[in-house]
C-alpha cells in the first residue's frame, strides 16, 4: 500500500486530499485499503473518491468505488472492485474529504 498524506487546500470550504494505492496483489473481485492519519475527519465528513488512470489495464475497466468505516480523528476505508470479473495490479485512487 502506498499512501500520500493529505494536505489542506483553500478556496471556500477547507478540504483534505490525498492518493492511495489499492494493491490488488492477487486476482480479486474487490480490494480495500485503510487511509489513516486523518486527525480532523468527523463521522459526518463527506468523502469523494475517483480512480486515477495511469495504465491501460486500469483504463479499460469500469470501477465501483466506496468509502466506508469512517473513524473520527483517524481515517476511513476505501473499497474498489471492477465492474466485471477480477483484477490484478495496483490501482491509484484520489480521495478528498471535507467536514
Amino acid at each position: 500500500m502506498t499512501y500520500n498524506p493529505g494536505w489542506s487546500t483553500g478556496g471556500g470550504a477547507e478540504a483534505t486530499v490525498g492518493q492511495a494505492t489499492i494493491p490488488f496483489a492477487d486476482w480479486k473481485s474487490e480490494d480495500t485499503v485503510a487511509v489513516t492519519g486523518q486527525s480532523g475527519i468527523l463521522a459526518t465528513s463527506r468523502i469523494n473518491i475517483a480512480v486515477f488512470v495511469d495504465s491501460d489495464d486500469v483504463w479499460i475497466h469500469g470501477w465501483y468505488l466506496a468509502a466506508s468505516d469512517i473513524v473520527p480523528g483517524t481515517g476511513f476505508t476505501l473499497r474498489i472492485r471492477p465492474d466485471v470479473g477480477v483484477f490484478k495490479g495496483p490501482v491509484k485512487v484520489n480521495w478528498r474529504w471535507s467536514s
